[in-house]
């Protein structure tokens, strides 16, 4: 499955503002072998 992340996303997930069902997403790639995209300027 492939997942797009913006820059929004980190700072919230970084904050503790993220919601465990979007955190899932970012983990998902580590278990499913998907693919994560994500703008250099966001990394």
């Amino acid at each position: 499955m492939r997942r797009g992340f913006d820059t929004e996303y980190f700072v919230k997930y970084a904050t503790g503002e993220l919601s465990e069902s979007h955190r899932r997403a970012l983990r998902s790639l580590i278990q499913e072998d998907g693919l994560g995209v994500a703008n250099g300027l966001v990394v």
